[in-house]
């Protein structure tokens, strides 16, 4: 993530300035909070899995996987398409300036909303891909 925001400020900042910073940044809460979901429900999911398979219930682990699967997908979908209906009222409730306001909603949909969305899913199919001891997967998702 630090990667992600150091590439942008570097590419950002030389070609469009500190406006182009401070309009990816307003955004950045969105991308975190997507990130966080993915994380939380996936490392959730990849404990209670575990002690699925542990038992011996293969067939409870992939059904705890699907549901955490289709709720970190429904949650994004959802936020992702409400962002995206009401995007003046997104950038004014994340504190965008009248100023960098048409920046925000360009950076929105020209970058980010693309991006919110496989966040969350990547995190939670690494978490529960890492459960089952197949790393490898990891870095096709990657």
């Amino acid at each position: 993530m630090s990667a992600v925001t150091a590439i942008d400020g570097i590419f950002v900042g030389h070609g469009v300035g500190s406006d182009g910073i401070a309009a990816i940044n307003i955004l950045i809460p969105v991308l975190m909070f997507f990130t966080g979901v993915g994380l939380m429900i996936g490392a959730g999911c990849s404990v209670v899995a575990s002690i699925h398979l542990s038992r011996g219930k293969q067939n409870a682990a992939r059904i705890n996987v699907t549901q955490a699967l289709f709720f970190v997908t429904v949650i994004a979908a959802l936020l992702s398409f409400l962002m995206m209906i009401f995007p003046d009222d997104t950038a004014r409730l994340l504190g965008a300036s009248e100023h960098l306001h048409p920046m925000v909603k360009t950076i929105y949909f020209g970058l980010y909303h693309r991006g919110y969305f496989k966040f969350g899913l990547l995190f939670l199919y690494l978490l529960s891909v890492l459960m089952e001891h197949r790393s490898w997967r990891c870095f096709v998702a990657l």
